[in-house]
């Protein structure tokens, strides 16, 4: 038997590579990576597979970043996708991944599961954290993805639940379509240039996050599929612009849809800016009928601010990283704002 071989998505012939991911993935996330996994990894030469005689028998990408930690700009690598052909997973293929991606970066970044994946990371040399949350606010508890989705005994446990929590819900957006938050407005056309200049004015030091400069903006919105999904929204004055919100609108199958708020930043002690914007994306969430709105919380301020609006239900997501310098390592033990717009916390699922 040859021996295994990495190798970049432009090493080898699309029509495999097609195959292997249609193979492993569902229709929609494999339709997603075919047409756009070169835009989601900003090359194909971010996209690992693993080859043996031939074949495709493993899939790893990486999604490059530059993040601010504690007041130094630091470029990083997102992993993320990391899958073994089911027919050949417990022979130590991964490992291969593991080498070639720590060799392509200083600090590695993820978000695994809270399950196994997290045990995994831990015993490589990973630093977990756990302190996150995806909040989700259901607007119309009957049409939130997990409700439609779960099926069984579960299914209708949680079809019963929503039921009930139904009419709450009615009352909780109609008082909040009819709030009228002050000095916030939705961006006519995206513009990186403003939101950059405003993450330039509010970044913080002691908080470690996303580098967000034009370049950033222009890549992850401005060049990003579906272009219609996505609104901006800013507060302050139209002339100085102090905090934006970034949505994303989405419609699955023929009804189901939903909003996810993919990256909101400014001077989160601006509690008022923050909890307008908050109330004007929702507004137009239910102006869209979507089912429900999620947002990852991953400073208190922020977690605060989203419950009194009604994001009440949450679920727990951990944080690794990687370095072999121990400044990154103790760096990122503080305090982190993540999004999601980070990673693939924004992938079709």
């Amino acid at each position: 038997m040859s021996e295994p071989i990495v190798l970049a998505a432009d090493q080898v012939d699309p029509n495999l590579l097609k195959a292997f991911l249609c193979k492993v993935y569902s229709p929609l996330k494999c339709n997603f990576l075919n047409a756009h996994g070169q835009w989601w990894n900003q090359s194909n030469k971010n996209r690992l597979i693993i080859q043996l005689e031939g074949n495709i028998i493993g899939y790893c990408a990486i999604i490059p970043t530059r993040t601010y930690l504690t007041g130094h700009v630091q470029s990083a690598l997102w992993k993320i996708d990391l899958i073994i052909d089911p027919n050949y997973r417990g022979r130590g293929f991964q490992k291969l991944f593991d080498r070639r991606v720590q060799e392509m970066a200083e600090l590695l970044l993820g978000f695994p599961n809270a399950g196994i994946s997290s045990r995994v990371h831990r015993k490589l040399g990973w630093n977990v954290r756990e302190d996150a949350r995806i909040l989700l606010l259901p607007l119309s508890p009957q049409n939130v993805k997990t409700v439609c989705s779960a099926k069984g005994l579960r299914g209708t446990i949680l079809r019963c639940g929503a039921l009930v929590l139904s009419p709450l819900a009615a009352s909780w957006r109609t008082r909040i379509a009819n709030q009228q938050p002050e000095h916030v407005w939705k961006m006519v056309q995206f513009d990186g240039e403003i939101l950059s200049k405003i993450f330039m004015q509010s970044k913080r030091d002691v908080i470690n996050t996303t580098w967000r400069d034009r370049k950033y903006f222009e890549w992850r919105y401005g060049a990003a599929p579906q272009p219609q999904e996505y609104s901006y929204y800013l507060a302050g004055s139209e002339a100085a612009p102090s905090h934006y919100l970034i949505a994303r609108h989405l419609t699955q199958g023929s009804n189901l849809r939903y909003t996810r708020i993919l990256d909101l930043f400014g001077d989160f002690n601006d509690t008022s800016a923050v909890r307008n914007l908050l109330t004007l994306a929702v507004q137009d969430a239910i102006s869209r009928k979507s089912g429900q709105v999620t947002l990852l919380a991953s400073i208190p301020e922020l977690r605060l601010l989203a419950n009194h609006i009604g994001f009440l239900f949450s679920s727990q997501v951990n944080f690794c990283w990687l370095s072999k310098s121990t400044e990154l390592m103790s760096a990122l033990a503080g305090l982190n704002y993540w999004t999601l717009a980070d990673s693939d916390n924004d992938a079709p699922d």
